[in-house]
């Protein structure tokens, strides 16, 4: 009980203030972000565009949707 405890916590500790951890954690949320957002964005943007956006180019933007934000996510903000 307690021993475990009094090994855990200090690593726990280490891992919670390492920069690389929040980094990966916040890559890692944004990439589920856009994996799950790339499912309804191409049905919404045909949808609500009245007729001028076709099935192809809605999956088109899409892809560059994610792409950018997958972009920005590795070069956060250095470009």
């Amino acid at each position: 009980g307690s021993a475990a405890l009094s090994t855990i916590l200090p690593s726990l500790r280490l891992v919670l203030v390492s920069r690389v951890f929040w980094l990966v954690a916040a890559a890692h949320g944004g990439a589920t972000m856009v994996k799950s957002s790339e499912r309804i964005l191409g049905t919404y943007y045909r949808d609500t565009s009245n007729g001028a956006v076709t099935e192809g180019k809605a999956g088109a933007m899409t892809v560059f949707l994610s792409m950018g934000m997958l972009i920005g996510l590795l070069f956060g903000g250095r470009a």
